[in-house]
């Protein structure tokens, strides 16, 4: 007796699962959104229920209809080759700091670690020499 009622609660939880599934399957359709359909069966009668997930859209396109266009940053200095960041070279440190004169992070130049602690030593030694002044005029 005890095993008839343990597989009728086992029954009972899949039917309500599979009517579960088939309810949000309706919602979705009431409600016009893109989905992507998934098959499944149940162990019970083997019948297929439609599933539905929300259609992946991306953060950004690439196609110009989007605001901004994602791409992949990368250290110019290790594409260029340069191994040492000179204090002197005023031009390559420019680029480097914020309109504000502040050194820029990592997240937005782009730069590889070891280049940005080099940058930022040859960035504050530029400031001690007055190559660079320490804040805007």
């Amino acid at each position: 007796m005890a095993k008839e009622t343990k597989t009728t609660a086992a029954k009972t939880t899949t039917k309500s699962t599979t009517t579960k599934k088939a309810a949000s399957v309706e919602k979705d359709k009431k409600t016009n959104l893109k989905t992507t359909k998934e098959t499944k069966t149940t162990v019970e009668n083997k019948t297929p229920v439609e599933t539905t997930s929300p259609a992946h859209k991306p953060k950004y396109n690439n196609y110009g209809q989007g605001r901004f266009v994602k791409r992949k940053k990368f250290c110019k200095l290790c594409a260029k080759g340069i191994f040492h960041v000179d204090y002197k070279d005023v031009e390559l440190i420019s680029k480097y700091l914020t309109h504000n004169l502040k050194i820029a992070p990592r997240k937005q130049t782009g730069a590889c670690a070891m280049h940005q602690r080099r940058v930022a030593n040859a960035i504050k030694r530029a400031r001690i020499v007055a190559l660079i002044p320490y804040i805007k005029d």
